[in-house]
């Protein structure tokens, strides 16, 4: 039998290019910046040196020498430099077309812009040429009756310059890119050390569970994602173990009425399959029981679904602008219905409490105070109920004459399925106030218990008011 594949699903194996890809968008970006400043160093520099030679010819050109007798042709002096290729020459070119070179140099190539500048008598013109495999600028101005000069010189040193500094700039910009790869793979190393072990806490929390360390650094986006992956993963722990000690408490409190339930109905069914009837008082009163402990357990289940319910109402999910008096008035109606030997008396300001709240869970938590405060005091002996607005916030507070709770035991009475060894005899769960307590958070407000001196215990859930 094969076994199954430990595999990531694609949509979750973890990238190992994330480096690589960073690496190369820096050498991308970089190489692309650098490649910019070498080509504006390389046409700067071009275009200086063709600005150098394009002045040379025009100081020469400024003051052309007059026009030759028809009879002869003047031969122009090289102008400028000693070495040969820096020597600035010269032809004349005649209407015609014409020319006459200088020592006997190359004839240069005579356009119709030459003609047309020697015919008109005005007029200059700027262009490349090469002759005889020699690279030259040349300018062409007018001297008067039917001539025109030119001046020209050899580009050869400057484009062999150019050749020279654009290995240069290729060399550097060459060597430069690998000093970025480099620095940008190490870069990319350090940047990316907290992703990868997010990367690696995230596979063993998969693997095992999320009781998994995380260690935050810095303060920047990484950092902050580490802080919130952790604060996420102690979130998520804690609520695991809540569900599980949610789940162990329920089991245990639904074991002993679901066994006291079977026991009575295996009773019942017994006396019937072997013929020995109850006596008529008798089976009524299993029956009763029967009844009561599907009610108990109606009840555990409710307040466990309740419990289990550990979210935050938003607008959707049924906050609204409630009547904090309205509210009151319809819990206290629900707990007369139940008890009505029990006087409710009720004190606090008489004007109407606005407050933003999720009118069912509040009614069920104050419906769980009253029931307590009902259960544990004295027949006939009255429970008071105060509302008061204070500031930013409400209270409703509710006080009860019973026995009230032991000094020792008041910090556990909001715990899930807790109850005082004195209150084992009165039915319940122990989930009332823990229910209260979550009701109260939910509202981001409080609910805190006290011993009265008089006796009893008041319980007081404490609401934010809106502004």
């Amino acid at each position: 039998m094969t076994r199954p594949s430990k595999a990531w699903p694609a949509r979750l194996r973890p990238s190992r290019s994330l480096r690589l890809r960073l690496v190369l968008w820096i050498a991308v970006l970089a190489g692309t910046s650098i490649l910019a400043g070498a080509s504006a160093s390389y046409l700067a520099a071009r275009a200086e040196l063709r600005h150098q030679i394009d002045e040379s010819l025009l100081l020469l050109s400024q003051v052309p020498p007059p026009a030759p007798p028809p009879e002869q042709c003047v031969a122009v002096p090289p102008q400028v430099g000693g070495r040969d290729r820096l020597v600035v020459r010269a032809q004349v070119v005649d209407a015609d077309g014409s020319v006459c070179t200088v020592d006997g140099g190359p004839a240069l190539p005579v356009a119709a812009a030459d003609l047309a500048i020697a015919r008109s008598g005005r007029g200059t013109s700027l262009r490349d040429v090469t002759v005889a495999g020699e690279p030259m600028r040349l300018r062409t101005v007018a001297i008067g009756d039917g001539h025109a000069i030119q001046f020209f010189r050899s580009t050869r040193e400057m484009n062999q310059a150019l050749r020279r500094l654009a290995r240069f700039l290729a060399a550097a910009t060459a060597l430069t890119l690998v000093l970025v790869a480099l620095l940008g793979g190490l870069l990319a190393r350090r940047l990316l050390r907290p992703v990868e072990t997010l990367t690696r806490a995230a596979e063993r929390i998969a693997a095992t569970g999320l009781e998994v360390p995380i260690e935050v650094t810095g303060h920047d986006e990484v950092g902050r994602l580490s802080a919130a992956f952790r604060h996420m993963t102690l979130a998520l722990a804690e609520a695991r173990r809540r569900q599980r000690q949610l789940v162990a408490d329920a089991g245990h409190e639904l074991r002993s009425p679901l066994t006291s339930l079977r026991t009575n109905v295996e009773l019942l069914a017994r006396s019937r399959s072997q013929g020995r009837p109850l006596a008529a008082g008798e089976e009524l009163d299993l029956c009763a029981a029967v009844v009561s402990q599907t009610d108990e357990l109606a009840h555990l289940v409710d307040e466990l679904v309740e419990l289990a319910q550990d979210h935050r109402h938003d607008e959707a999910t049924g906050f609204a602008d409630v009547d904090l008096g309205e509210v009151v008035s319809r819990a206290l109606d629900r707990v007369r219905l139940r008890s009505p030997q029990t006087p409710f008396v009720r004190t606090g300001d008489g004007t109407a409490i606005q407050l933003r709240a999720h009118p069912a869970s509040l009614e069920r938590a104050l419906v769980n105070v009253l029931d307590n405060a009902v259960k544990f005091s004295p027949p006939d002996e009255p429970v008071g109920v105060d509302t008061r607005a204070e500031g930013g916030w409400v209270t409703v507070t509710v006080a009860d004459s019973g026995r009230g709770v032991a000094e020792e035991d008041l910090p556990r009475v909001f715990d899930r399925f807790w109850r005082a060894a004195d209150a084992q005899d009165h039915a319940g769960s122990g989930l009332g106030l823990a229910i209260v307590q979550q009701t109260a958070h939910l509202h981001d407000g409080d609910v805190e218990i006290r011993r009265r001196a008089s006796g009893g215990v008041a319980v007081t859930i404490r609401l934010p008011r809106p502004a």
